[in-house]
């Protein structure tokens, strides 16, 4: 039986988002839409004035305008420069010309000035840590910065706070990240801007990872209950990736499979309802681990899931076959066997789609080899399986369920010989792994 992983994926998406924050200088992105692409070699010029008759203020304003413009194109002249100079070679250099944009526009009043100002420190915090390998001079970067923005009332100044504080939880210990994440949270639980009720969730997530597993079920259920009523797609993923974080725990580490099928019921039936495509894939995800945890005392109503899940991508197209349809077809061949049902149906689903899956081939061949074992000696036909699949693992394969199966035989000489063939197939990884590691 295919293992539970799919959370899993769900669950590392938060820190993936949170800390892939890592402003290298050359990735930071120069809006050429804003000016005129600047050389190397060039400098900014100053405009012609245009003699106009005017009142005073027009004139005060206007050359405000222009100040303005030409403080913009400079800095963005020079952010660039130091960009191509962010190198082994030259980062010194970049470092002076970072330091000169952040004196030229720290005491600016103008967002899209501070935003300039803002990719200087992240690009300079970059140098210390990945050139000087100084990262307490790069934490302190990322805190001024941070100290900054953290008053802003513009929304990309704050994401660019939350950015500064996430890179800095990355280079402290557990306790002071918490702080970092508490503080991020704090400042974001009750704005209604969705990319600052993201930056929320990744610190309520990221501090979930630190903690306990109780613990951790307490702040996804704070997620929840903060984004059960969005109507913004965006924070109902993060709604969804809660949940699956919270069920994932309650089967895996707390063997609450009962709990966990009522969050997974949730997820389908929060989700079910949209036309879209947008939550299928949390949909049917939902759909699979539900019908896994089912299998020990539902055998019955796991095995319709797996069918629903399995008309939903049979005639899937682009010649891909989904993993799910994989899966659903290999686990329904297994609970036919363990339940005694005929596996006729699903026998020809896996020819017409599993044929060409390594993994989904070998999985096939040993239920098929298991299930004549009952009456019949297989040891030649295992000899076979194992030359054919001699590189094959079984990475997400749980034998519980056929162990269980084999325990409960009547017949003394069936239940011997399978036990046989189970212990075989169970042993085949560290055969691959010794043939591994002598090659």
């Amino acid at each position: 039986m295919f293992k539970l992983v799919i959370s899993l994926s769900v669950i590392a998406t938060f820190w993936v988002v949170s800390l892939n924050l890592n402003f290298s200088s050359s990735d930071i992105d120069i809006e050429e839409t804003t000016v005129e692409k600047l050389s190397l070699n060039s400098v900014p010029k100053e405009e012609e004035s245009v003699l106009i008759e005017a009142s005073p203020n027009s004139i005060v304003g206007h050359k405000k305008i222009k100040d303005e413009n030409n403080l913009l194109k400079e800095i963005t002249y020079l952010l660039e420069k130091a960009n191509l100079l962010s190198t082994p070679e030259s980062y010194e250099e970049a470092l002076n010309i970072y330091d000169e944009i952040i004196s030229k526009v720290e005491c600016s009043g103008e967002d899209e000035l501070l935003e300039y100002f803002a990719k200087a420190y992240f690009a300079k915090a970059s140098l210390y840590r990945n050139y000087l390998e100084d990262e307490d001079e790069s934490f302190d970067i990322y805190s001024l910065l941070a100290e900054k923005l953290k008053n802003s009332t513009n929304t990309d100044l704050l994401k660019l706070y939350a950015n500064a504080q996430f890179l800095k939880s990355t280079m402290t210990e557990r306790d002071e990240s918490i702080e970092i994440y508490d503080e991020i949270i704090e400042k974001f639980e009750e704005s209604d801007e969705v990319e600052l009720l993201k930056n929320f969730a990744y610190a309520q997530f990221s501090k979930a990872y630190l903690l306990t597993n109780s613990e951790s079920i307490e702040i996804y259920d704070e997620i929840i209950q903060k984004f059960k009523d969005k109507e913004d797609k965006e924070l109902l993923k993060e709604l969804s990736n809660a949940q699956f974080s919270k069920a994932f725990i309650l089967s895996d580490s707390l063997q609450d499979k009962k709990e966990a099928i009522e969050v997974y019921t949730e997820i389908i039936e929060k989700f079910d309802c949209y036309e879209d495509d947008d939550f299928r894939e949390e949909v049917d995800n939902a759909l699979f681990a539900k019908s896994f945890l089912l299998m020990d005392e539902n055998s019955e109503e796991s095995m319709k899931i797996f069918d629903k899940l399995i008309a939903k991508y049979k005639d899937a197209e682009g010649g891909i076959v989904p993993k799910n349809l994989e899966y659903s077809i290999v686990n329904n061949i297994e609970l036919a066997l363990i339940t005694n049902n005929s596996d006729i149906e699903y026998q020809e689903l896996a020819t017409q789609y599993l044929w060409d899956s390594k993994e989904g081939k070998a999985q096939v061949e040993m239920l098929e080899i298991l299930k004549n074992a009952q009456d019949l000696n297989q040891d030649e036909m295992l000899e076979v399986w194992k030359k054919e699949h001699e590189s094959f693992y079984f990475e997400n394969w749980s034998f519980k369920e056929l162990e269980k199966w084999n325990q409960d035989m009547e017949s003394s000489e069936s239940k011997t010989r399978i036990k046989k063939y189970l212990t075989e197939f169970q042993g085949h990884n560290s055969s691959r792994a010794m043939i591994d590691t002598e090659l």
